[in-house]
């Protein structure tokens, strides 16, 4: 009785850590999002240089996504190889698989954001604008 006490009662402080917890982050978020909008109207750079820089800064955003794809799925290639150079996993078991395929599907929804990125858009405005 005396352990299910003491289970209880570290059971109840997870549980008031749990809830400051996300009562911090709540407050958090509505400071970044009201800061955001204070952010949203910095005129520290003319527009001319703003606009020009855009270009650059979508180019380092992609690269950075793009190293975090290649950190991702070398550390999944690397622990998979050092489970079969140990004989933990074999070459074709369910978790040697698992890792393949969980690899391919990063590639391939890191690269259809990547194409969502780079690929122009067009919306209703710039179709009755004319493409100005």
């Amino acid at each position: 009785m005396k352990l299910m006490k003491s289970q209880g009662s570290k059971l109840h402080r997870v549980e008031l850590q749990m809830l400051k917890f996300s009562r911090r982050w709540e407050e958090r978020m509505m400071r970044m999002r009201r800061d955001s909008q204070r952010e949203m109207e910095y005129e520290g750079g003319s527009r001319n240089s703003r606009v020009a820089l855009m270009p650059w800064h979508v180019v380092f955003g992609t690269y950075i996504y793009d190293l975090a794809i290649v950190t991702t799925t070398t550390g999944l290639l690397e622990k998979a190889t050092f489970l079969q150079t140990n004989n933990v996993i074999s070459r074709y078991s369910n978790e040697a698989i698992l890792v393949n395929v969980l690899g391919i599907l990063i590639v391939a929804l890191g690269g259809f954001v990547i194409l969502g990125l780079v690929k122009p858009t067009f919306n209703k405005a710039d179709v009755l604008r004319g493409n100005e």
